[in-house]
């Protein structure tokens, strides 16, 4: 069995980490991380279907339904390698607003979970990543769009009136 956790160790004492005060820089931080939990979530459904604590791949009409992963609360559980499958669980973990996760699985598993978690911005406990996984891992950090609000946003796109 395939599973990310929630490394509880490392969350508390983060956690714990005295934390700016009222006013300060804090409020500047916590709204992206609330907009990354919300982003994660959106992105979550749009790959799976939830049906209480268990997701299911999207499949067509007539197409028998298959588990992809479980969520137990601190961990999510899966029979998969599929980097699909990792990629949900990781989005799973940010909407969770989990900092800090434990990898635990097969070899491919762990390596591929690394490499997601590492890309989301996540802490991974349970994996020493090799050379070849450090290179994955900025390979596909550099592949990533970059995501600006501003272009995206209908008020500052340009009209494009050529119909033909």
């Amino acid at each position: 069995m395939n599973e990310i956790g929630l490394d509880e160790a490392r969350e508390t004492k983060q956690n714990d980490d005295p934390r700016p005060s009222e006013g300060t820089q804090g409020e500047s931080t916590e709204q992206p991380r609330l907009n990354q939990r919300r982003d994660a979530a959106d992105s979550l459904r749009k790959r799976f279907i939830e049906a209480g604590e268990q997701f299911y791949y999207r499949t067509a009409p007539g197409e028998p339904t298959k588990i992809a992963f479980t969520d137990h609360g601190k961990r999510l559980v899966t029979e998969h390698d599929d980097p699909g499958v990792i990629q949900g669980m990781v989005l799973r973990a940010k909407a969770k607003g989990w900092t800090t996760v434990r990898v635990n699985g097969t070899t491919e598993f762990k390596t591929e979970a690394w490499v997601q978690a590492t890309i989301a911005g996540l802490d991974v406990e349970g994996y020493t990543p090799r050379g070849i996984d450090l290179a994955r891992a900025e390979d596909r950090r550099d592949q990533r769009p970059v995501r600006d609000k501003t272009a995206q946003h209908p008020m500052y796109r340009e009209a494009s009136y050529d119909r033909t």
